[in-house]
């Protein structure tokens, strides 16, 4: 078995790396900023292994093949800055690689974990009344969760991944999002970057989860370069803007025409620095501990992270 083991993929780490594929990395719980090889990060220990009655067991080796199939379509996209050339197929393959990176991560670990630690301690608050209740409860709850059992359900959720959430990502509207230098795009160490403006703008109060892969307006990003990222789009928000297309004169509405055009031909659409301060924001908050960059300018992570010092612990549910 492989010891050390990425949730985050070196290819598309390097991407963001100089030619020694060396990254910058700030660090959110420290606020420390540092440069090192993209081998040394968004790494651990025996990350995907665990043992299964007697028996060793690792996911290392599956992952390795499908990161191979998909750095070979996503050579092709950098290269020539297009969808253009993407075939169902590799659309196909593509999705199970997203849908796999959404879930590999070790922000999806320590949510697993926190979540049914934090039901648990719910149900022991709302239900047991007594010892007698209280027992009953553990009883029901079982021991604590070993690291190795953990490994197991998670590995068993990424499994699953290819079968259960790629489709949903396959049946979005894709296209490219483009910047420049002067406004490079990060990748943190949680990347497939979600968000809603369609929903939130809508139904601002609404109780309602609105960032599942189904949800209506979904928008998910995921960088894969300094200058270039992957966007896909619910339809319920793309069908509405290219409505528009066809009714809007091009002079009154250039930046729905160009979105046109790029989700027809696989062209990018050049994303304006209020664009990518946003997506950029998305992987600061949504990322574990740590976010990279091509450049050692992290003022919006250092900023973001001063203002809401909740975040340095990554993405959590709240329960009760």
């Amino acid at each position: 078995m492989a010891e050390i083991q990425h949730y985050v993929p070196q290819l598309l780490l390097r991407q963001f790396g100089n030619a020694k594929e060396q990254v910058f990395v700030f660090n959110k719980k420290t606020g420390k900023v540092f440069q090192t090889h993209a081998r040394n990060i968004a790494a651990e220990r025996n990350f995907y292994d665990f043992n299964f009655e007697g028996t060793d067991v690792t996911l290392e080796k599956s992952l390795s093949e499908l990161e191979g199939k998909a750095q070979d379509i996503l050579r092709v996209i950098i290269e020539k800055q297009s969808l253009g050339q993407l075939k169902r197929k590799h659309r196909t393959l593509l999705s199970s690689f997203i849908a796999t990176q959404f879930v590999r991560t070790r922000a999806t670990r320590n949510i697993m974990q926190e979540l049914g630690d934090s039901l648990a301690t719910e149900l022991r608050r709302r239900v047991a009344r007594d010892a007698e209740q209280l027992k009953a409860v553990d009883d029901f709850i079982g021991p604590p969760v070993d690291e190795n059992s953990r490994a197991m359900e998670h590995t068993r959720l990424i499994s699953k991944a290819s079968v259960e959430f790629a489709p949903m990502i396959r049946e979005k509207t894709w296209w490219l999002g483009r910047t420049n230098k002067e406004h490079p795009f990060v990748i943190g160490d949680h990347p497939i970057g979600l968000q809603n403006s369609l929903m939130r703008t809508m139904y601002p109060d609404s109780p309602r989860g609105t960032l599942g892969l189904r949800s209506h307006g979904i928008e998910i990003y995921l960088p894969l370069t300094p200058m270039l990222t992957l966007i896909m789009v619910d339809d319920t928000m793309t069908g509405r803007l290219l409505q528009s297309a066809r009714v809007i004169p091009r002079i009154h509405a250039p930046e729905v025409h160009e979105l046109r055009t790029a989700i027809k031909k696989g062209t990018p659409v050049e994303m304006n620095p209020a664009n990518v301060e946003n997506m950029n924001s998305l992987q600061i908050i949504d990322s574990e501990r740590f976010v990279f960059a091509s450049t050692d300018d992290f003022t919006l992570a250092k900023f973001i992270v001063k203002e809401n010092p909740g975040i340095v612990d990554g993405p959590r549910f709240v329960i009760g």
